[in-house]
């Protein structure tokens, strides 16, 4: 075999080698989770969807006091969002919710669940762990401050910031960093993120609207507050 019959089939090798990772990439083998390519498809330029084909209330757990629930236990319209702490369109819609709460006082409550999407946010995780060792040791409004505070910091993502965050809440210090290593946590995280999958989550944030009959509403992205507004009147 001459020179160049070799060199001819060197390329051929490189180019059939290059198609196939390419093929592995974009049908999601390249990532964690399998939901990288999806989010850089469909969240890129944010644009939010509302999708009655996908989700249901009953590939998720109920909503029970143990949850994180902002709002009326007993309110008819119940949001339920996957959100990732270092996402941008989270933290964007992280207000909106909470003034849809606060407008539809009585009508709507608002359940935080976790969607930490490891593969492309390096602090996802760790937000998380932290956001629920501040909730298992200073109580729910103690967890949808430090959620607070970590959305307007969300370029300081670190253990110092959550340290800091918590001593502000009152939380002991020793227990705390005892809790952010405590296995049933990172469990409860990861539970989370399995059932959004699950669920039909591809990206963050990702929300079920749930009605007092139990049909959903799955809302992918970060819809403006007359979207919202739309969608719950629609319900009520």
């Amino acid at each position: 075999m001459n020179q160049t019959n070799n060199y001819t089939i060197t390329i051929s090798i490189i180019i059939a080698s290059l198609i196939i990772a390419v093929a592995i990439i974009f049908s999601g083998g390249g990532g964690n989770d399998g939901v990288a390519s999806s989010i850089s498809n469909n969240f890129k330029d944010n644009q939010p969807t509302r999708n009655n084909e996908a989700g249901s209330s009953s590939t998720i757990r109920p909503v029970s006091s143990d949850d994180h629930i902002l709002g009326d236990l007993g309110a008819p319209i119940t949001i339920v969002e996957y959100s990732d702490f270092e996402c941008p369109f989270c933290q964007r819609v992280h207000p909106t919710l909470s003034r849809v709460v606060e407008d539809y006082q009585g009508e709507v409550k608002w359940v935080y669940r976790h969607f930490p999407l490891t593969n492309i946010h390096s602090n996802a995780q760790s937000a998380a762990v932290a956001s629920e060792c501040v909730a298992k040791l200073g109580g729910g409004d103690s967890f949808w401050e430090f959620a607070n505070q970590v959305f307007e910091n969300q370029r300081s993502l670190d253990n110092d910031l959550y340290k800091s965050i918590a001593q502000n809440l009152n939380i002991d210090a020793e227990e705390f960093n005892s809790c952010l290593s405590d296995k049933s946590i990172i469990d409860e995280v990861n539970t989370d993120r399995a059932e959004a999958t699950k669920a039909g989550g591809r990206g963050t944030p990702f929300s079920i609207i749930i009605d007092k009959e139990g049909n959903t509403t799955p809302v992918s992205g970060a819809l403006p507050y007359e979207s919202w507004q739309q969608i719950i009147d629609e319900l009520i």
